[in-house]
């Protein structure tokens, strides 16, 4: 679950391992919650989420988006990130997105968790994939066209990435990934 506010309401963003899907609620009125609109793979262009895992919202320029993870089936189906606009919550918009495999994203596969960070005027996602055992980070400065930055794996340079399943950042003078 992720939370939001957009406007003068709070939002939850609930990924749906079994649905396929994402459902936003309005819990701006926690004692009444409100289905606000619901995301489901396959239908209006949204085209990976498929096993939804884990949902990160950011603010890029003056657009709200929600990334999705996917784990795929460690088979036929790959993971992903799905990117989604919902800067209107009860209109949300396919933005982008990507494949583990596909146009230099290599470590998406069991994609689970994603942290999302700025540097300087750059946006990046940076996903944790537990069947690639590794690290993808992805720059969505602009969020209809990402792009892969780089991808690290459990191996000679990183020995503890095997089955990784959570990512967070931390910043002090400079920004570190855990």
């Amino acid at each position: 679950i992720a939370i939001t506010t957009i406007g003068s309401s709070t939002y939850a963003l609930v990924a749906s391992y079994i649905d396929n899907g994402v459902q936003i609620i309005d819990i701006t009125n926690p004692y009444l919650p409100t289905n606000v609109s619901a995301i489901k793979n396959a239908q209006n262009n949204f085209t990976t989420l498929l096993y939804a895992t884990f949902v990160a919202i950011t603010t890029i320029d003056s657009s709200t988006y929600a990334l999705v993870a996917t784990p795929g089936s460690g088979g036929s189906v790959k993971g992903g990130v799905q990117i989604i606009d919902i800067t209107t919550p009860s209109a949300p918009i396919a933005t982008s997105a990507v494949i583990d495999g596909q146009n230099g994203f290599t470590r998406l596969n069991g994609a689970n968790s994603i942290i999302i960070t700025t540097i300087g005027s750059s946006t990046y996602a940076l996903v944790a994939s537990a069947l690639d055992n590794g690290v993808q980070i992805i720059d969505i400065t602009e969020p209809s066209n990402p792009t892969p930055t780089s991808a690290i794996s459990d191996g000679s340079n990183y020995q503890e990435l095997q089955g990784a399943k959570f990512i967070t950042t931390v910043v002090s003078s400079s920004s570190y990934a855990l």
